[in-house]
């Protein structure tokens, strides 16, 4: 078994680190401490350069346009994208791309043409929500149990919906008919 980064591998996670150390963390002075976007123009320029650099979506099967990379390479530039301010819920603003919703990869031609390539593109950007289980472990662990209003996911989720940055739906509802708590 082979437990050293590759050739590919290193100099992959170099150019990433590069780029963040560079590009993203300079671009995070000024802005709210709490945000998860970049001025569309910031952004817009970021991705041009990954693009530029061949970097952009990269974890996308290539049948679909993307570069098809491997789950441990994908999981080491993650690790790299992950370095900066907002790192853990904003990794690197999207201006890699990414993966779109995977539900899609096996839809019909109409679906993926309507949803996962204008998704891929970065025209649309889609959301996955799970209702019951998902929400009441996030409150309190007991049925029944909806958000808080002022719970920071229930606040993004909002956001999101609310200016129209995630118009491609994908949503999964659990219900148990005697309403006991999804785990």
């Amino acid at each position: 078994m082979e437990l050293q980064l590759s050739d590919e591998q290193r100099l992959l996670v170099q150019t990433v680190r590069r780029f963040v150390h560079e590009q993203i963390v300079p671009a995070e002075e000024g802005m709210d401490p709490d945000g998860f976007e970049l001025p569309p123009e910031e952004h817009a320029r970021l991705v041009g350069m990954t693009r530029e650099m061949g970097l952009y979506n990269m974890g996308v099967p290539v049948e679909h346009g993307g570069g098809g990379l491997d789950v441990t390479t994908q999981t080491l530039l993650n690790e790299e994208m992950s370095q900066h301010r907002a790192g853990l819920y904003a990794t690197c603003y999207g201006v890699f791309g990414g993966p779109g919703l995977a539900q899609l990869y096996d839809a019909s031609d109409y679906i993926r043409e309507r949803y996962l390539y204008p998704q891929l593109r970065g025209e649309k950007h889609g959301f996955f929500g799970g209702w019951r289980g998902f929400w009441a472990r996030v409150c309190t662990h007991r049925p029944g149990c909806r958000p808080r209003r002022d719970h920071v996911l229930y606040r993004r989720y909002r956001h999101a919906r609310l200016r129209g940055a995630a118009d491609c739906p994908c949503a999964a509802f659990h219900e148990l008919s005697d309403g006991a708590d999804v785990r």
